[in-house]
């Protein structure tokens, strides 16, 4: 449980450090590039130091990393493209619904991963209270189902890659398979880079590099948690523990004023994850 306190830590920071960000730097895609290539050295660093395995495993490291890195930045434009057409608050709550339900349907039909009636209450009231927390009377933008969907399916599957990695994939290969995730997914926010006609400039280097190394160590931490927290858990108490330490931190760093039915949403909140961990 320590390692996955440690992961929704350095989830909620990558958004926190973003968010501070955005009045301070121009390029945004400039700041996701030195993001990536902050993640890169500290996965091969990493990497380096954890070595090679005898036992093999290289080749399953490299093609789900592959595959990973491709939908993080999936993700990353389906949540741009779905913020325009749809608004924020849909995108937000298919985004972090996505990430939570996909994982938990994945722990229990292939790692066989059974939850109690309290942990599926638990995971009930969780997506429940992300919808509430979401929920905005004032949003009119018509949603465009065929992208919410997509970006349900692209978030979910990129998250669950964690698991799958940590089923299958040799444990000595966890920074390795974090360096390949983020190198492709440099490699691509590169080229995207390239055809906005943005760049790095000072500003954008260090608010990367304080995006980059909570985006590494919440990934890192993550795999470090599913070695001892079962996904159907750890994947609800991430999302939710995320959200609930973002909500704060709008309060008490951006002067952020909640409404009442996101005041109940988090009281909600606090409710799942003690559910969740019985």
């Amino acid at each position: 449980m320590f390692f996955l306190i440690l992961s929704i830590i350095g989830s909620a920071l990558i958004s926190i450090v973003m968010r501070f960000g955005e009045n301070h730097a121009k390029h945004k895609t400039g700041i996701l590039m030195s993001n990536y290539i902050t993640c890169c050295i500290l996965g091969a660093s990493s990497a380096f130091m954890s070595g090679l395995s005898p036992e093999g495993g290289i080749g399953f490291t490299l093609g789900l990393g592959v595959i990973t890195g491709v939908l993080y930045l999936l993700g990353l434009v389906f949540i741009q493209i779905n913020i325009s057409k749809n608004g924020v608050v849909l995108t937000s709550a298919f985004s972090q619904i996505g990430g939570l339900l996909i994982p938990l349907a994945a722990g229990i039909v292939l790692f066989k991963e059974m939850p109690t009636v309290l942990k599926l209450i638990g995971s009930a009231i969780a997506i429940a209270a992300i919808i509430v927390i979401n929920y905005d009377k004032s949003n009119t933008n018509a949603a465009s189902k065929a992208l919410l969907i997509a970006l349900f399916a692209i978030e979910g599957t990129a998250t669950v890659s964690a698991k799958i990695f940590n089923a299958y994939g040799n444990p000595v290969y966890e920074s390795l398979f974090l360096f390949f995730t983020f190198t492709v997914a440099g490699i691509i926010c590169f080229m995207l880079m390239l055809k906005r006609k943005e760049r790095i400039g000072l500003k954008e280097l260090l608010f990367g590099i304080g995006v980059g190394i909570p985006n590494f160590f919440a990934s890192k931490f993550l795999l470090l948690a599913l070695n001892d927290v079962p996904a159907i858990i750890a994947y609800p108490t991430r999302g939710v523990g995320t959200i609930l330490v973002l909500s704060l931190a709008g309060i008490l760093l951006f002067n952020e004023k909640l409404k009442k039915h996101q005041w109940l949403a988090i009281g909600a909140i606090m409710i799942s994850v003690i559910l969740l961990n019985i």
